[in-house]
């Protein structure tokens, strides 16, 4: 009993220490789990997912510490653990928080622990985008995935590409290890693959032929949610680090040219899997001549949503180095995709506040000081958009009672007034209208960049 007192406080005192203090998974303070493989400190949360990972968790304060795991956890930390296992991670690779999508949260501690994909040894894919010579492009598509496949085959395997089952990254962007010569009926071990890849780089033909690294540097199959309908048919997208665009096609055939070409210049992903009804969905927003496009999608595999979400940010942390070549990495990061402050229904009324009253589904937008709504939470297009914003430019926010209300089910008022119009609103509980007063008053006292004087030219 002395031993377990004593050891429990040896714990409490390690997890008071600064770098133990929050999860070493999405930062959450106050953990209460560890990882005795491990030797890290997590919250109740990710410990879940280690549990999943066969990585021997317990709890701080029920369970029962040996002295030999007191002392592996006093030579461990979370300090140390980060620099083994987070020692390569991507500038524009999402580190999720303790509220993020929990597919997020599980494939960032199957990155790290599962698939080590952050410890120098491989590149994690997707790579960010290169300046455009043929064989950095090569180099840096490279996959971590790719060279653990080469590793488990061994350089000098004959590799069938109809038994080539690792990844569609591996398939259909590397193809390294079912590489063959052009013309040539014979497959080639890897390593000798790599140099007649290294060969015909520069061939156009083979570029857009058997290598498939036009036009993009990251592709595949994703479900789509149909503009005007509920249906998802399967679509294919292609993220091209050239273009600095995403294209997807309603036919496996590209020949009949895309559906949509979306710049990333204003392209926004975020996880929305109770929205959407998947847990591996994404909420991709770009501006569309003068309004906002939603389109959702969904894969399969969680591993795949991920790195697609991944893949998305390396484009547009790329694009903002081009943009502002200035910015440092702190200014950038925040800009590279970005999660909604608020959103849910609320009731809204005509600009008379004389007309009934209807339901519309709203999304606080805080980096583009937009609050936009729509008939439906899952519609394509907005029914319109309100710029917020500061008070010195006549912008405010109050609670209200609207005088003259129709149609209204719901009782909670918000009033939000702008140089040109007073918006009312109506929430269902006083909780929704004090979270929606708190949101829009941190937009209205947040001082005016110099990129939302152009975002407000898209308001109608």
């Amino acid at each position: 009993m002395a031993n377990c007192e004593r050891n429990k406080r040896l714990l409490l005192e390690l997890v008071k220490q600064p770098d133990n203090s929050r999860c070493a998974d999405c930062g959450a303070t106050d953990p209460e789990w560890a990882s005795y493989k491990l030797g890290v400190f997590v919250c109740l949360n990710c410990s879940g997912v280690h549990r999943s990972l066969s990585s021997q968790v317990k709890s701080i304060k029920l369970d029962f510490w040996e002295d030999k795991l007191i002392e592996f956890m006093k030579s461990k930390g979370n300090a140390s653990a980060r620099a083994v296992y987070e020692k390569a991670v991507p500038v524009y690779y999402y580190r999720p928080k303790p509220n993020d999508s929990v597919v997020l949260r599980e494939q960032w501690i199957r990155a790290k622990y599962e698939r080590m994909e952050f410890t120098g040894e491989t590149k994690y894919p997707p790579v960010a985008y290169t300046t455009g010579d043929v064989f950095t492009v090569f180099q840096t598509h490279v996959s971590c995935r790719t060279l653990k496949f080469f590793n488990y085959v061994g350089v000098n395997k004959y590799v069938n590409v109809g038994t080539c089952t690792h990844s569609e990254l591996c398939k259909k962007k590397m193809a390294l290890c079912t590489m063959r010569e052009p013309g040539s009926e014979n497959w080639t071990d890897c390593q000798s693959g790599v140099h007649t890849l290294l060969k015909h780089l520069v061939r156009p033909d083979f570029l857009a032929g058997s290598l498939g690294l036009m036009p993009g540097f990251y592709e595949g199959m994703l479900w789509k949610k149909g503009k005007e309908n509920t249906q998802f048919l399967k679509r294919k997208f292609v993220l091209s680090d050239r273009e600095f665009t995403l294209t997807y096609y309603n036919k496996e055939d590209e020949s009949k040219g895309p559906k949509a070409v979306i710049a990333i210049k204003d392209l926004n992903a975020t996880f929305q899997p109770e929205k959407i009804g998947h847990p591996y969905s994404l909420q991709i927003t770009y501006q569309e001549e003068d309004h906002t496009r939603n389109l959702y999608v969904y894969h399969e595999s969680a591993e795949e949503i991920v790195t697609w979400y991944n893949a998305i940010r390396a484009a547009r942390y790329a694009y903002l180095k081009t943009a502002y070549p200035t910015g440092s990495d702190e200014e950038l990061i925040p800009m590279i995709t970005r999660n909604y402050l608020k959103e849910g229904y609320m009731e809204k009324t005509g600009p008379l506040q004389k007309e009934p009253f209807k339901k519309r589904w709203f999304i606080l937008d805080s980096q583009n000081r937009k609050l936009l709504y729509f008939k439906g939470q899952l519609d394509a297009e907005e029914l319109g958009a309100i710029f917020i914003g500061t008070e010195s430019n006549g912008y405010s926010v109050r609670e209200c009672v609207p005088k003259n209300a129709r149609g209204n089910k719901w009782t909670c008022g918000v009033m939000l007034v702008t140089p040109e119009r007073q918006f009312v609103f109506m929430c269902e509980q006083e909780r929704e209208q004090k979270e929606w007063l708190g949101a829009l008053k941190q937009i209205l006292f947040r001082p005016m960049a110099p990129q939302d004087y152009t975002s407000k030219q898209f308001i109608f």
